[in-house]
């Protein structure tokens, strides 16, 4: 975790209560601050403590409820309910140094890295058809700007490959500038709705969007396939053609 300690010059507690699916979450609490303990992380701030811990969010006697995790939300939710003392904390040490960060822990920093594998299978299935197995390679997750990593997808037949998607996922200028590169100048927009991936793009008449989620222990990719049309003004029905899905379990980290 990046924080700018000095701004906190006041007597303030933090604590976090992160549902206990969300592993991802609390292990990128306990790498940044580096301080464990059975059932919660905490690090003290000055003349208060963050603490992190694992719980139910809806049993909790709390100040705030804060829905995303981003640094911007984060702040303002910790500056309301401190109110006026870490205001001015804050405001004076933002004027001593503009650039830096109170806490940076992006809900689009997915624990994902390591190797993958599990089966794709396309819907409507045609008869006779059998889902094809799919190994997926994920890199360390780019958290600094203009920096790539592996996203890489293998497909086999028995151990015979049938194909290999040797992509790079590539955050550019910022955290919201990320795109899928697949080589030969082909670039597709993503971004994080929540803990989702998606990366909507068109190909010849059709519009694809790929949606790619952690759910428990399952890594899963799905492509929702549409014939497109010439946009109207107003509501237009549209044609969904098929489902692929991949779903995959790590194999190693």
């Amino acid at each position: 975790m990046k924080a700018h300690l000095q701004q906190v010059t006041s007597p303030i507690s933090v604590s976090f209560v992160i549902q206990p699916d969300k592993t991802n979450i609390y292990e990128e609490f306990q790498k940044r601050i580096h301080l464990l303990h059975s059932n919660g992380i905490s690090t003290t701030v000055e003349k208060g403590t963050i603490v992190i811990e694992k719980g139910n969010i809806t049993k909790q006697k709390v100040d705030i409820i804060i829905g995303s995790s981003s640094s911007d939300a984060l702040r303002q939710g910790i500056m309301k309910a401190a109110e006026s003392n870490i205001n001015t904390a804050y405001e004076a040490e933002q004027t001593r140094s503009p650039n830096s960060i109170f806490i940076s822990l992006e809900p689009d920093n997915p624990n994902w890295n390591g190797t993958w594998r599990g089966s794709l299978t396309n819907y409507p299935m045609r008869p006779g058809s059998s889902a094809v197995d799919v190994l997926m390679e994920i890199g360390s997750y780019p958290t600094s700007d203009n920096t790539c990593t592996v996203w890489r997808n293998t497909y086999l037949q028995g151990e015979e490959v049938q194909a290999v998607k040797d992509y790079r996922l590539c955050r550019g200028q910022c955290a919201d500038d990320l795109v899928i590169d697949e080589g030969n100048d082909v670039k597709l927009e993503t971004r994080w709705i929540g803990d989702v991936l998606v990366t909507p793009f068109k190909y010849d008449n059709l519009l694809l969007i790929s949606s790619t989620r952690l759910r428990g222990d399952i890594l899963e990719e799905e492509i929702v396939i549409i014939d497109d049309k010439p946009a109207i003004k107003g509501v237009q029905s549209m044609h969904t053609r098929a489902i692929q899905r991949i779903e995959l379990k790590r194999v190693k980290s």
